[in-house]
């Protein structure tokens, strides 16, 4: 009969204790740690139920931590980024893109839309995505804008390697390799193009490079009449032309290519 009674009493006051209004103090630091703290966390100082506590967001509309306002998850950056979500991970493993870890089982990543965009807009962090590709329009605009007034731009060693008519990209990469050649590694080497025309190269046994800015309408037109009209080979032109052959080579395929702008 004692012991009925006890237990009568316990559940009793147990009811009461997870029935009891919730306050200010209590609702804000639900609201406060959402994202910094698991449920059974907050549950256990508040002394509640994590159902209590699901409850009491659902009435007060209190977002869940990885819908957070003004924040976005690491799917929703690779996809405005349009990247792989697993290079987002590696960014983040790397400590090249700070993002915030959400409790729980599930290791969501978030990071604030503010904090997304001075990220973005850093010329820096363009070779780990495609500044084109950016689905946030207003994003693309302003990183649009910032690439205007940088006056630089990133290049592959198969960009550096074509502009100076080298043969092959070894060259540029063994520069890179001596520490030459400031580059960054993320899948290709990438080089900015002011150190790329700082830094001599040459093509064949110390005859310098033939750069971009040296092809002319002219010099254009004789190698597409030579390759169309007259069905040269390749060594016939790159000796007419003093190139090397696998220089007329890419400029041929530059002019021919449409997807390629004639430079």
């Amino acid at each position: 009969m004692i012991s009925d009674l006890i237990d009568h009493y316990t559940l009793e006051a147990h009811a009461v204790q997870h029935n009891r209004p919730w306050t200010a103090v209590e609702h804000s630091y639900l609201e406060q740690n959402l994202r910094f703290q698991t449920c059974a966390q907050i549950a256990e100082h508040l002394g509640r139920s994590q159902n209590a506590l699901k409850i009491r967001g659902v009435r007060q509309q209190i977002p869940a931590p990885s819908k957070h306002p003004g924040y976005y998850t690491g799917n929703q950056v690779a996809c405005i980024l349009r990247v792989d979500i697993h290079s987002i991970m590696r960014l983040h493993e790397l400590g090249l893109l700070k993002m915030h870890v959400l409790p729980g089982e599930r290791h969501i990543m978030q990071i604030s839309r503010i904090g997304l965009w001075v990220w973005a807009i850093n010329p820096e962090h363009w070779i780990y995505f495609k500044p084109g590709r950016v689905r946030d329009v207003r994003l693309r605009r302003l990183i649009e804008l910032r690439r205007q007034r940088w006056g630089d731009e990133w290049w592959t060693t198969g960009q550096i390697a074509r502009y100076y008519g080298l043969a092959c990209s070894n060259s540029v990469e063994a520069a890179i390799k001596r520490i030459h050649l400031p580059a960054v590694k993320w899948g290709n080497w990438y080089v900015k193009k002011s150190n790329a025309l700082a830094h001599p190269f040459f093509a064949r046994k110390g005859r310098p490079g033939t750069p971009r800015g040296n092809w002319t309408a002219r010099g254009d037109a004789f190698l597409l009449k030579a390759r169309d009209e007259w069905r040269l080979q390749w060594v016939v032109i790159g000796r007419l032309m003093k190139w090397p052959e696998k220089t007329a080579m890419y400029r041929y395929k530059t002019l021919t290519n449409p997807q390629h702008p004639r430079v």
